[in-house]
Parts: structure tokens; sequence; C-alpha cells
């Protein structure tokens, strides 16, 4: 209730919320996710760990989704999401412009082939014009790999682990 409190102050200005390994029950992050609502700076919200948060807490993400908070990146590794949270999470992302990368760990994400075909329905739902015009055109990936970097350059990018060592192994190879 005190985060939801400092985070609807219109004075902060977030680029990131790690809460992850914290004590989150779904009406913590019910209260969390409407009070981040106007936060117009957010970009990164990190949920990674926690393990009481179910398909009733993420649903209440889609508010978010749908609201001036231009979050780019969830972070929810090593969560048992389930089926059932997939298809909240689906349902929450579809109206979502800025969304880009949803980060969870496939293995033990709990995960059947119910819940990535919400996910292809996301991405892509052809069940009629409307519905294609619809999907999530913006959401780039699904999945666990991606780590926040930062870039040499100073910016502030995500990739995926395998372009990371990559791109410090190269200049190794040529020395």
């Amino acid at each position: 209730m005190l985060l939801g409190t400092i985070f609807r102050s219109s004075a902060l200005c977030l680029k990131e919320v790690d809460l992850c390994r914290n004590e989150l029950d779904d009406e913590d992050l019910q209260t969390l996710a409407a009070a981040l609502t106007n936060a117009t700076t957010l970009q990164r919200l990190s949920l990674s760990r926690i393990r009481s948060i179910t398909a009733a807490g993420l649903r209440a993400l889609s508010h978010l989704f749908s609201s001036a908070c231009p979050v780019e990146t969830l972070f929810l590794e090593e969560m048992n999401i389930g089926d059932e949270g997939a298809e909240a999470l689906s349902d929450g992302l579809l109206g979502s412009t800025t969304s880009k990368h949803l980060v969870l760990t496939p293995n033990s994400a709990g995960i059947t082939s119910t819940g990535w075909a919400a996910f292809s329905r996301l991405l892509c739902d052809t069940s009629s014009i409307n519905n294609t015009f619809r999907s999530n055109h913006t959401l780039e990936h699904i999945g666990g790999g991606y780590h926040y970097v930062p870039n040499p350059d100073g910016s502030d990018k995500l990739f995926r682990l395998e372009i990371v060592f990559v791109a410090f192994l190269l200049p190794l190879s040529s020395i």
C-alpha cells in the first residue's frame, strides 16, 4: 500500500521498478498496477521470483498495459504462471502499443501448449481481419534469454545473452 502511494506521486520519474523476490500477493500486485498506470516513464517492471502471484494478479497488469504507462519489458523469470497466467497476460498485452519483451523462464513457467497458443493468438490472431489488426504488433520476445545490459555507447538496451558474448568475443578473436 505504501509503495502504491509513493508510485501515485506525479513527481516521480520512474524508469525501472524491480520487486524481485518480494513477498507480494495478487492483492499487492493489483494495488501496484493501479498505482503505476500514471507512471509515464516506466520502461521495465520486474516481478521475477515472486511465487505467490497467480493469474488473478497477472490479470491486474492488463490495466497497466492499456494505460499511459509505457512498460516495454516485463520480467517474470522463475515464476510458475501456468496456462491461466499466460491467458491473463495475453489478454492484457493485446492492447499494448509499447510492450516489447515478456521475459519468463519457459522451463519453470508451467505453460503447456494451451498457454503458448494464447501467446500465439496475441501475436497474430488470424480468426478475423479485425482480430489480425488488433494483434500485438510491438511484442518482439516472449521467453527467456534476455538480460538488461548497459550498452557501451551509454544507451540502455536488452540483448540476448548469446549476442552479448559474441559482442565481447569478436574483438578478442581479432587480436
